[in-house]
């Protein structure tokens, strides 16, 4: 599900961003750190308008679990806010 959401969200053209959004949020609620962090970057950089505050929920739940690059967006998020 994670791989399916990255490439729907981020790899087709046009993405399809709903589709990979449903897909993403089924795995971060599934506790899956990757999809969380690929959940946060959909929100705060391919949304229209941007969801700041859900994307720093999902990179901040994604660092806890583990994931490092998670911490890394959450610092440029907060960089760029």
């Amino acid at each position: 599900m994670v791989n399916l959401g990255i490439l729907l969200a981020f790899c087709t053209e046009p993405p399809d961003i709903d589709s990979g959004r449903q897909w993403l949020t089924q795995g971060a609620t599934e506790g899956i750190p990757v999809s969380m962090s690929r959940l946060g970057l959909l929100l705060a950089y391919r949304m229209d308008p941007p969801d700041p505050d859900g994307a720093r929920h999902w990179f901040e739940l994604a660092t806890k679990a583990g994931d490092t690059d998670a911490r890394r967006y959450l610092e440029e998020l907060t960089t760029h806010s």
